[in-house]
């Protein structure tokens, strides 16, 4: 049996599309842990139109950001029982053997295909942790060609299958985080601990990029991502941290004069302002 962890934030308009993904995929043995965090719209009411015992919902009084709520899922996923959890975004859409093709390779982690939304262009399929621009790459980002690889340095936890153990391994996410790059520190350490992380070729997920957070070039994404990448590269080893340091901040003086809200994110990441941000 898997746990499939969903956390939802004001997810009304894309949410029951993947719930019913879910409910109608051939593999049948799971429990949906939907993990709500302060949703303001009808999002958990909608869920009431789907009889089904098999969703568990968990409601949080406030945001408690995708890197808590994950880890509430995860912990819930243990407390079940099941031998795998799989993380997913309630902004993916895919057919009824995805989640069987992702099980059926039988490995400690497992990622599928991820294309954008309604499109034929690769959002993900295999990657690395640059050390470098200290960031996780897409390879064929945004091509609609791609080589069949087995095996990725990186993958996004928009849609990932973790054998539950792992998380006794490596631990589970860094809520300091809150939304972006939660899941590149994980990954990193997945690389640390060398657990493979295999790619299915037969599974195929849509994603709606952005949706859940305002779009890829948001506020909220921007900030986010400035301030998190640079507390992702503090947590490197000394050595390791001077060329994606300079890369990024030089990166970022040249751009924050087309979003001016990059400097708020260097500039908390300098103070240690971590967590959520109630100021974007």
């Amino acid at each position: 049996m898997i746990g499939i962890v969903i956390v939802n934030f004001n997810g009304a308009n894309y949410q029951n599309e993947c719930i019913n993904c879910i409910l109608n995929s051939k593999y049948q043995s799971f429990k949906i842990i939907i993990v709500d965090n302060g949703s303001k719209d009808n999002s958990m009411k909608l869920l009431d139109i789907f009889d089904d015992r098999r969703i568990i919902k968990i409601y949080n009084n406030d945001n408690l950001g995708v890197a808590a709520g994950n880890n509430i899922g995860i912990k819930k996923s243990i407390e079940l029982g099941c031998e795998y959890t799989l993380l997913l975004n309630n902004d993916t859409v895919f057919d009824d053997n995805m989640i069987n093709n992702l099980v059926s390779e039988k490995k400690n982690v497992v990622s599928p295909k991820i294309f954008y939304y309604n499109s034929k262009k690769i959002w993900f399929f295999g990657g690395k942790i640059s050390l470098i621009k200290g960031n996780g790459i897409h390879y064929y980002f945004k091509k609609e060609k791609y080589k069949i690889k087995k095996t990725t340095k990186y993958a996004p936890t928009c849609c990932l299958l973790i054998k539950n153990t792992i998380f006794e391994q490596v631990g589970l996410f860094d809520e300091k985080y809150f939304l972006y790059f939660d899941d590149t520190d994980f990954i990193y350490r997945l690389n640390k601990e060398k657990i493979k992380i295999y790619l299915a070729n037969d599974s195929v997920v849509y994603h709606k990029v952005g949706l859940s957070s305002g779009g890829e070039l948001s506020n909220i994404q921007i900030y986010y991502s400035t301030r998190n990448r640079f507390y992702f590269i503090s947590k490197l080893p000394l050595l390791k941290r001077i060329i994606p340091y300079l890369f990024t901040y030089f990166t970022r003086l040249i751009r924050k004069k087309r979003f001016p809200i990059i400097e708020k994110g260097m500039k908390d990441y300098k103070n240690n302002i971590l967590g959520r941000c109630d100021s974007l």
